[in-house]
Formats: structure tokens, sequence, C-alpha cells
């Protein structure tokens, strides 16, 4: 009789490491599924800047973009007008809508800057709220808008447009 508790005891023990064990892969999991949404969104504004490179210097944003941040001209016209206010709405998750249309489509909270660092050298960077504490992103991109507990991250995807002379 015993041996029959000690064994539902030890049973029991490693059922628990297991659920404890899946929940740790489950917040792996969404850490990196934002992790991936988030290098998405930096590499179609690399992309996007990249194929209006005449008018790279324009995408460079003062400050950041995403969240309660608005479109710098949401009603103009102009290509790098159109692309700021879509990536925007990409950063909020508006790609994806729950039944009460709640965005789900992005990483959390997520926020966008695009400086440039040399001529013809641009970072595009994306920030986002993570689930677990770790250490805040090195990234200054829309650090005001994030509390300083250690669930800041951050990618960021430099551009360089070559300029090309006639020899």
């Amino acid at each position: 009789m015993i041996e029959v508790l000690i064994a539902i005891l030890v049973t029991a023990f490693a059922l628990l490491a297991l659920a404890g064990l899946q929940g740790g892969a489950m917040v792996g999991e969404i850490e990196a599924y934002q992790r991936s949404q988030a290098l998405i969104l930096a590499q179609d504004m690399t992309n996007r800047i990249n194929a209006n490179r005449g008018n790279a210097a324009a995408y460079v944003l003062p400050g950041y973009i995403g969240g309660a941040a608005d479109c710098p001209n949401p009603a103009g016209t102009a290509v790098v007008d159109r692309d700021l206010c879509q990536w925007k709405a990409a950063l909020d998750g508006t790609s994806e809508l729950t039944i009460a249309a709640k965005r789900v489509g992005g990483a959390t909270n997520a926020h966008g800057c695009i400086v440039q660092t040399a001529p013809n050298s641009y970072l595009v960077s994306v920030v986002w709220q993570g689930s677990q504490r770790t250490r805040d992103a090195i990234n200054l991109c829309a650090s005001a808008a994030f509390p300083a507990d250690g669930t800041r991250r951050a990618v960021t995807v430099p551009l360089t447009i070559a300029t090309l002379a006639a020899p």
C-alpha cells in the first residue's frame, strides 16, 4: 500500500513538472511569435524605403509611430505618407481582428522608429512589449512609451542605399 502511495506521489510531481514545462514553452512560443512579427514589420518598412529610395530621407521620423502616435500625415497622398500610415496600421495589429474587432495581428504594443545614421544609411526599429521580464532593450526607440520593467524588446534592421555615380 505504501508503494502505491509513493508511486502516486512521484507521478503527481512529474505531472506538475510537465505542466510547468508546458507553461514555459508557451511563453517562449509567444515571445518568438512577437519577435518574428517585429522582424517582418521592420523588413517591410525597409523594403518600402528601398522601393522609394529617391525620397528615403522623408521616411525619417522625429519620434516614433504606433500606439497612440498617429500617422504623420493621414490625409496625405504621397507614397511616403501612405507607407507610414500603412506601417502604423500593421504595427497596431490591424491585419488580424477577433470577432470583437480587437487587433491581434502584431506584436504587443508595437512602435516603430526610422532614424538616419549617415547619408543614405537608415535604421528601422520595431519595439514591443514582451511577456516576461528580462532586460529592457538598449535601443531607445519609443522608450518613453513603455514602463522600465524589463519587458521592452526591440529589433533593428539597417538599410544603406547605394549612390551610383557615372564613371
